[in-house]
């Protein structure tokens, strides 16, 4: 996505942003090898949706460009299976890989900041506007602290799943408000039903703040949580379908809207999990 964002006379940025797609693509291929994810991943489409490779044609159809596609290939054979006492040869290659993805990522923030500066000082345009690089650098940054305590092999405690929770919840809000501000501005329904969304999002992460961690109180916003976020959900399902046939506009490449999707159904996974 942030390759695509920058004008073509800025080749070193778009081949930096390439590179660091190329390196996650690898990390990527470590995981598809395994062929296997757990029922409630596949159900949740964490992975890849029912939209990634036809999002991903458009959008190479619209640029005149030609995406990495194997990855996603590769993904669509993902069965439904469980690790059962991995060999230390398997467990050796995930911290590997766990340690790899966080240094990764740390540079990837640390790129990504320095884009937002640019662009905050004049000196850089980009289709993804600053606010949206910030948004993308909150997302990274719960990503680095979620892999520091897989490395670390800290347990989950309370705090830190509502922690995490209220900031997803405003990682939602926001994402509304993107795909709100990149509408055909002839569509008022999609605007206003978009609006709406972001500030559902906001009043339950402000209650989140304001509730005690009694676990009923927990239980009660996270199925609130869910219930909201199944909702956006379905909206952006017949969003992206209509961007596919046509019926609908957004001025962002239509791989964002799936983006933003498997973000949507990463968080909905988390909730389950932690049931």
């Amino acid at each position: 996505n942030i390759r695509l964002s920058f004008y073509i006379n800025n080749s070193e940025l778009i081949k930096t942003a390439e590179d660091f797609e190329v390196r996650y693509e690898n990390l990527g291929k470590i995981i598809t090898k395994y062929g296997k994810m757990s029922k409630l991943a596949y159900d949740n489409q964490i992975f890849i949706t029912n939209y990634t490779l036809a999002t991903e044609q458009l959008t190479e159809k619209l640029f005149d460009i030609d995406l990495v596609t194997e990855l996603t290939q590769r993904e669509l054979n993902f069965e439904i299976g469980e690790f059962v006492s991995p060999s230390k040869e398997v467990v050796d290659e995930l911290v590997n890989l766990n340690n790899d993805a966080l240094i990764l990522t740390m540079n990837f923030v640390e790129f990504l900041s320095d884009i937002s500066n640019e662009i905050n000082n004049n000196n850089l345009f980009s289709y993804l506007y600053k606010s949206l690089i910030d948004y993308m650098i909150e997302e990274a940054k719960l990503y680095i602290k979620i892999l520091d305590r897989i490395i670390k092999r800290e347990a989950g405690d309370p705090i830190f799943v509502t922690d995490y929770v209220y900031r997803y919840q405003l990682i939602m809000k926001d994402a509304a408000r993107f795909l709100r501000n990149f509408c055909d501005p002839i569509e008022e329904e999609v605007f206003n039903k978009l609006d709406s969304f972001s500030k559902s999002f906001q009043n339950l992460s402000e209650e989140y703040i304001s509730s005690n961690l009694s676990p009923e109180t927990q239980k009660f916003l996270n199925q609130r949580t869910k219930n909201l976020v199944e909702e956006f959900k379905k909206y952006l399902s017949r969003i992206i379908q209509d961007v596919l046939d046509s019926k609908l506009h957004f001025i962002i490449v239509p791989l964002f809207l799936d983006t933003i999707y498997r973000e949507v159904n990463y968080f909905k996974y988390l909730l389950e999990s932690n049931n």
